[in-house]
């Protein structure tokens, strides 16, 4: 389940077509000296300190600046173990964050009066998600609060996992049906082949990387989620059928998704060089147009250019007959990260000011499209909208910042990995999400009309065929599964089956691959096999999934 998923996903949720503005300001600062806050956030890539536009609000707001540590896993085993991840942490996953507390470098928020004091709106706003991390305390006590938060919207956040595909090259050939997964397969063939015609280097169906991959290949699990799989330990859980498998089940899921992937590469439609590549390199492949289908929007969303748009040349999602997407269940507990304070934090007061006011409003808003009064504001009733000026860099992140501010807009992002609040939360004082795209304001701009509206009427043809007029009402008429909501914290493993947990998860990702490389049906059997007796052969295996199906029946109990 999506306890320990990945972050990156939240990127694609402010636009549709363009680049999404982030960034984020914080509240007043309180003497005149600046102060240097070291943060260490696993969901992002970035190290150093951070400068432009981000870094000068923030040292108006607070006369802070940030220096962001290296967040590898063993820059994580090397800071726990020297005694300091940093001043401000950010979690991706209750494990290290589990971690990190139990060595004891984890501020109490409530010892002081931290919480009370300085994180007034935190305390006021979202309780839910602070009672959330009280219950990962066995003394009940709070040191931190969970993130991608969603307060008050019923519904559930975007389906993340979908193919999307060259829809010129899918209406050429008639578009025919695709009735379940492996019927993917002859599609891509024949896509592949009319994308070839137009182009002197080598096209493939889909390319990857494997930069995700944790305890299973992500683009796996991801294909999985298509039929209402979400990940968990070493298994696929589906809240709709009730249902967990271990992934090293001949029959199951992963092995299923294992095998589609393997056919792919067999014939050539999928890029060799997947394995190696990072995030980035697989998104340039399709910026480039080197596949022709994609697991994510925000990867295949570098091809829909203005000017490929204009040819009728454009990726849109294409759902399989039986697929059943799944999506979380909108969720005031949040999930995914989780913003602590060090104990070894110097000026713990100011840390939690930072926190504090990245959950606000107008943190909120600053994170998603820039500083207040200079590329967004309030209008008279509260409501929010962009400047002209904001418009312009919507239109173009180069442009240069106004006086005040030093370089591009797009040279000072906030270098936060992780969300907040979900962009589709309600927006407290209107009722508006934060999500720029909802705001009748941009609806009725000429910005809109150039830009999302053009995307829109330039896949005129994909609303007619599939009758819908978005992605998430294309899928939910589809069919879909909802993961709900839920406070549920899993307990922790136990000490005695770390090592053989941490190894599990090698010996799965490394058999996989060689799985999805394999050139025959014997080798592919033969990869499965091994990765099957990697992990049935080791003593503690079965305790370890006896673990995790006590923690799905625990979660399934919290959510009746």
């Amino acid at each position: 389940m999506k306890i320990n998923k990945r972050i990156a996903a939240a990127v694609a949720a402010a636009a549709v077509t363009i680049t999404a503005f982030t960034g984020c300001a914080f509240s007043d600062k309180t003497d005149d000296k600046t102060v240097s806050l070291t943060v260490y956030d696993q969901s992002s890539v970035f190290s150093g300190e951070m400068t432009g536009w981000f870094a000068e609000v923030l040292k108006d707001r607070l006369n802070v600046k940030l220096n962001f540590r290296t967040s590898s896993d063993q820059a994580f085993n090397a800071y726990v173990e020297a005694g300091s991840l940093g001043d401000v942490i950010v979690f991706n996953n209750e494990s290290s964050y589990r971690t990190a507390k139990d060595a004891g470098l984890l501020m109490d928020w409530e010892q002081s009066g931290l919480l009370e004091n300085h994180g007034q709106y935190l305390e006021a706003n979202y309780k839910e998600a602070l009672d959330k991390n009280r219950k990962l305390d066995p003394d009940g006590r709070i040191y931190g609060i969970y993130g991608n938060i969603c307060k008050d919207v019923e519904g559930h956040e975007d389906f993340y996992n979908c193919f999307y595909i060259r829809w010129d090259l899918y209406s050429k050939l008639g578009c025919p049906e695709i009735n379940t997964l492996e019927d993917f397969e002859a599609v891509l063939e024949d896509m592949v082949k009319l994308a070839s015609e137009d182009s002197d280097s080598k096209i493939y169906g889909i390319s990857s990387f494997s930069t995700w991959d944790d305890t299973m290949l992500d683009m796996v699990r991801s294909t999985a989620a298509l039929y209402g799989y979400t990940d968990f330990g070493f298994g696929m859980y589906n809240p709709s059928l009730g249902s967990y498998e271990p992934c090293i089940d001949e029959d199951g899921i992963y092995v299923r998704c294992l095998r589609f992937y393997n056919s792919l590469y067999r014939a050539g439609l999928l890029d060799p060089s997947s394995e190696s590549q990072t995030y980035t390199m697989a998104q340039k492949d399709y910026g480039s147009g080197k596949a022709v289908m994609g697991m994510y929007k925000y990867i295949t969303d570098p091809y829909n250019t203005t000017a490929r748009l204009s040819k009728g040349k454009y990726m849109v999602p294409v759902v399989a007959e039986d697929f059943s997407n799944i999506a979380d269940e909108y969720s005031p507990y949040g999930h995914n990260a989780i913003w602590s304070v060090s104990s070894k934090c110097q000026n713990p007061e100011l840390a939690m000011q930072l926190i504090n006011w990245l959950y606000t409003p107008e943190g909120v808003l600053t994170n998603l499209y820039g500083p207040k009064d200079v590329t967004w504001t309030y209008d008279g009733s509260g409501a929010p909208y962009i400047t002209e000026f904001g418009y312009a860099c919507l239109d173009d992140d180069s442009t240069e910042m106004p006086e005040g501010y030093t370089g591009a807009y797009n040279t000072g992002y906030s270098m936060f990995g992780s969300m907040c609040l979900s962009p589709d939360s309600a927006f407290d004082k209107t009722g508006n999400s934060y999500n720029l795209i909802t705001w009748e304001s941009v609806k009725n701009s000429t910005w809109y009309s150039e830009n999302t509206g053009r995307f829109e009427e330039a896949i005129s043809d994909w609303k007619k065929h599939t009758g819908a007029q978005s992605t998430d009402e294309y899928i939910e008429k589809n069919g879909f599964t909802i993961l709900p909501a839920s406070d549920f914290i899993s307990d922790e493993l136990p000490s005695d089956l770390f090592l053989t947990n941490s190894e599990l998860s090698g010996d799965i990702c490394t058999n996989s691959w060689l799985a999805i490389y394999a050139a025959t049906d014997e080798e592919f059997d033969d990869a499965v096999k091994k990765m099957q007796e990697a992990c049935t052969s080791r003593s503690s295996y079965n305790q370890i999934m006896d673990f995790y199906e006590s923690m799905i029946d625990k979660y399934e109990e919290s959510v009746q």
